[in-house]
């Protein structure tokens, strides 16, 4: 199976051509895939591309050819765009208007796809580099495509501050590898390749040894810092939760068909740690199974893992019943939670309260990272995505446990504002994220991360904001990072500002609950979303600006006269209360008379 593949009504459409470019900035890369399918019926059709976007990763880029062109998408409200979109259907004009990222894969509709001819999609995501506790930073692309592409490339460009030399790993033979482009404060690479008539089996690999770049900065508007670190403190006594009763929650819905053991592993591994414990199994899709209950001794868990190989998997997935479930104090001392969180039944994916922590895994490839992490952080549990690569004593040592946690923050609030998190946050396998705005003027600003356990602070870590740090070249990927944490802290709330999660996501193309990209192709359209058309489509974009710049000077002038007009009202209605034989005035008559003008021609003034 590709990685990413354009699936049409009764077959698959053929990659023909395939563009890559992988720029990394700092901490953050930014890849850019551009796709070039072809149609091999001998009719048109209508196909839906699926784009897996990895763990962690945040589509920031849509585009596609429309007449030839290469139109860039832009975030809207998804309210309205349905509802064009829905006006489109029923006019027989469906065009590939409506994208949506369903957990982290993002699906868009390719209409029309003509008969023997090609489509070209773009798509660009960010991703954060991981960094193991050696200090050493990686990046990959899997890619799997097994039938020859016509024309492939392949360009890799690295900017860091500090750290090794980076090294390329891909199957494209000896003569590939980055070399150095200068650079003084920021070292800079890049590599090149192009390939035609040749299939890709493997993806592209980067390493980075000895990384140790914790802080990037970006001057745009204003300034924005974003801090992305490993917190690692020293064996510290934490308080052991005492647990004799636990449950799991198991997803049997069809997305989950596949069995995998890294869950069953997890399960194996606590449970014998535990020695002795009661396991109630909920097992759910559409609606929530009664339990199943377990007596755990010796750590033996094998009925409970046969029990789990014969759980049949179908249906979609439900969470709602879950939110009842877990809001109820059943004795338990804490929820594991397997899932994929692709919640596509119900209305209701966050609980209001938990009774007790619940700790989520997730193996799956295909999931909704954003909704796990918050059952994660709202129940003051932990989440983790299950791998091979897991470390699974770690993950042994933090479920029933205090979690270790970012406490607080001490800086100048003058200097440094909007700085997210604001509460106290626990730390997912260690790694610690924030971000925020600082004054480009002020130099260097001291910031102070306080880590630890409930209220004790067993560990601070000091970080350094200055505008000297910046990378020559604009990347925007600072400011979409610190509009990312901000949504995510918005979304924490128990009645989250949809209107504010709403605005970052247009102003920082940024997909939200609320929004995602859509290509719009008229000037009523954009008019219809409020959104400035790209500068790919340049005659619509100052057509756009040349309405917007009329219609801010009508509102102007109108406010002008608003004013003016209150303000003679104002004098009016004062002249009238000076003079000793007038009554005094009601504003109503004041409006009447300043709107018609002389004051013989109406009633008398009304006493008021």
């Amino acid at each position: 199976m590709n990685t990413f593949e354009c699936i049409l009504l009764d077959g698959q459409a053929l990659l023909s051509k395939l563009d890559v470019k992988v720029t990394i900035a700092g901490f953050i890369a930014r890849t850019t895939v551009t796709m070039t399918y072809f149609n091999p019926t001998d009719y048109d059709s209508s196909g839906e591309l699926v784009f897996p976007l990895g763990e962690g990763a945040s589509l920031c880029h849509y585009a596609c050819d429309v007449d030839g062109h290469i139109v860039e998408g832009v975030v809207v409200e998804k309210a309205k765009a349905k509802m064009q979109y829905k006006s489109e259907v029923k006019r027989a004009v469906i065009s590939e208007d409506a994208q949506q990222a369903v957990g982290n894969v993002f699906r868009t509709k390719v209409h029309p796809f003509p008969a023997k001819k090609t489509r070209t999609l773009v798509v660009a995501y960010d991703t954060e580099l991981e960094v193991s506790k050696t200090g050493s930073a990686r990046f990959i692309f899997p890619l799997n495509i097994k039938h020859p592409i016509d024309e492939y490339s392949l360009e890799v460009s690295i900017h860091v501050t500090n750290g090794g030399n980076p090294k390329l790993d891909t199957d494209f033979g000896a003569g590939v590898s980055l070399k150095s482009t200068g650079g003084t404060t920021t070292k800079s690479y890049s590599a090149t390749y192009k390939a035609s008539k040749k299939p890709v089996h493997r993806g592209v690999k980067i390493a980075i040894p000895n990384f140790t770049q914790r802080i990037m900065v970006e001057i745009e508007d204003s300034g924005y810092f974003a801090i992305s670190d490993l917190v690692l403190i020293d064996d510290v006594p934490r308080t052991v939760q005492d647990v004799n009763k636990i449950a799991i929650l198991w997803d049997a819905s069809h997305s989950r068909v596949q069995l995998n053991v890294y869950e069953f592993r997890i399960i194996k591994l606590l449970l014998k740690k535990l020695k002795t414990v009661t396991v109630d199994l909920y097992t759910f899709s559409n609606e929530i199974d009664d339990p199943v209950s377990f007596t755990i001794k010796d750590g033996d868990s094998s009925k409970l893992l046969q029990h789990l190989t014969r759980v049949p998997y179908d249906g979609g997935t439900n969470m709602a019943p879950l939110c009842d479930k877990v809001a109820r104090s059943d004795g338990y001392g804490y929820y594991l939670l397997f899932t994929d969180g692709l919640h596509n039944l119900g209305r209701d994916a966050v609980p209001k309260s938990f009774s007790c922590p619940v700790y989520v895994f997730s193996s799956a490839k295909l999931k909704n990272r954003r909704l796990l992490h918050v059952w994660a952080k709202k129940s003051e549990g932990l989440y983790w995505k299950l791998s091979r690569w897991s470390d699974y004593d770690e993950i042994l040592e933090s479920i029933g446990k205090g979690r270790f946690s970012f406490i607080n923050a001490e800086y100048d609030r003058k200097l440094l504002t909007e700085v997210y998190p604001a509460i106290p946050t626990a730390l997912e396998l260690a790694k610690f994220q924030m971000a925020g705005k600082f004054d480009p003027k002020a130099g260097d600003i001291v910031l102070k991360a306080n880590f630890g356990f409930g209220d004790k602070v067993v560990k601070q870590v000091e970080y350094v904001i200055s505008a000297k740090s910046q990378f020559s070249e604009k990347h925007n990927h600072v400011q979409r990072l610190w509009a990312q944490t901000v949504i995510e802290g918005l979304l924490l709330q128990d009645r989250p500002d949809v209107t504010a999660i709403t605005t970052l996501g247009k102003k920082y193309s940024i997909e939200t609950p609320t929004t995602y990209f859509v290509v719009l192709k008229t000037l009523d359209e954009y008019l219809l979303h409020d959104v400035v058309p790209p500068r790919s489509l340049r005659d619509l974009r100052y057509k756009y600006l040349d309405l917007m710049k009329k219609k801010s000077s009508v509102a102007d002038l109108t406010a002008e006269r608003k004013q003016r007009a209150l303000n003679r009202l104002a004098r009016r209605k004062a002249w009238w209360s000076n003079d000793p034989n007038v009554p005094e005035l009601s504003d109503r008559y004041l409006r009447h008379f300043f709107e018609f003008g002389k004051r013989d021609e109406y009633p008398k003034p009304v006493v008021c």
